[in-house]
């Protein structure tokens, strides 16, 4: 319950929007090393106001102070009565308390993270993500929350693939509606998934070399996954995602640390770009990188 309250009460702030700290990448050094440069005219463009007023308009509609408190005390009330914690555990144990979920549980557990992705995912995305379609993974995207974020922010025509271990998730996931920056559906197809084995499409096809431009994973490699199981994946993105394509994990100390991702990255032939987070208190980062050429 204490350390419930902690996490709670270090999220508190993140409904003062201005105090959201990010990164900032060093883009000319980086757009140097992309094979085929983006012009900078032909990258997406964010500021904060836009990135905050999107939040608004499209994300969770609840204050965040309430959902932090209701949060706290759905997890204490799992721990307590079902004996389900989903603190500081590793993937395979977490895999079988989400599974004894129900979707009530899971939404309001999930209910912070949810409205921090459409503050720290942007964030990443300025000026490193190209406005044209694109192909995207969302890797661990449960019910379709951080998914929602990138349809709304990838151009239209582009092709989204959801992918998590648990198939009542998923379901969920598919029966939403998602939207792009302009108010058009925007077609995103989903797989039911281990994400440490070889990823494969909507239609268990594996995914070929060299053919994504974003792999996004939050709320999930910070908290859950080891350097191990890390590594697996990281090997996935080093085989699926094209020169100049991006990778973007959340990074933390229950799970994978910024130093073990940045290092596994690194030796995976990937740059480190930047980080962002949804505000100055938030302890988990989601750390960016860039897959250099050939």
């Amino acid at each position: 319950m204490v350390q419930g309250l902690v996490e709670a009460c270090v999220s508190l702030v993140v409904n003062a929007e201005p105090f959201a700290v990010t990164q900032p990448e060093r883009r000319s050094s980086a757009l140097r090393t992309m094979p085929g440069t983006v012009k900078r005219d032909r990258l997406l463009e964010l500021d904060e106001i836009t990135i905050t007023r999107a939040a608004r308009e499209h994300g969770p509609g609840y204050a965040i102070v309430p959902t932090c408190v209701r949060t706290m005390v759905r997890e204490f009330l799992l721990r307590t009565g079902r004996r389900l914690n989903i603190r500081k555990l590793q993937s395979a144990d977490i895999r079988a308390v989400y599974r004894a979920l129900g979707l009530d549980d899971f939404h309001a557990i999930n209910a912070r993270q949810a409205w921090a992705n459409w503050r720290t995912i942007p964030r990443n995305l300025n000026g490193r993500l190209p406005r044209e379609p694109v192909t995207a993974i969302d890797l661990c995207c449960g019910v379709g929350d951080s998914t929602a974020v990138l349809a709304y922010y990838c151009s239209s025509g582009s092709r989204i693939l959801g992918i998590d271990a648990e198939d009542q998730f998923i379901a969920a996931a598919r029966r939403r509606t998602f939207v792009d920056g302009q108010g058009h559906e925007t077609p995103v197809q989903f797989q039911v998934q281990d994400v440490l084995d070889a990823w494969t499409d909507e239609h268990g096809r594996r995914i070929p070399g060299q053919s994504v431009d974003l792999v996004n994973a939050v709320g999930a490699f910070g908290c859950h996954f080891d350097r191990t199981a890390t590594a697996r994946v990281v090997e996935q993105c080093r085989r699926v995602v094209r020169p100049g394509g991006l990778a973007m994990f959340d990074a933390g100390r229950d799970g994978t640390s910024h130093a073990v991702l940045a290092q596994l990255f690194t030796q995976a032939g990937f740059e480190w770009l930047g980080r962002a987070r949804s505000c100055c208190l938030d302890r988990f980062w989601q750390l960016c990188f860039r897959k250099r050429g050939p």
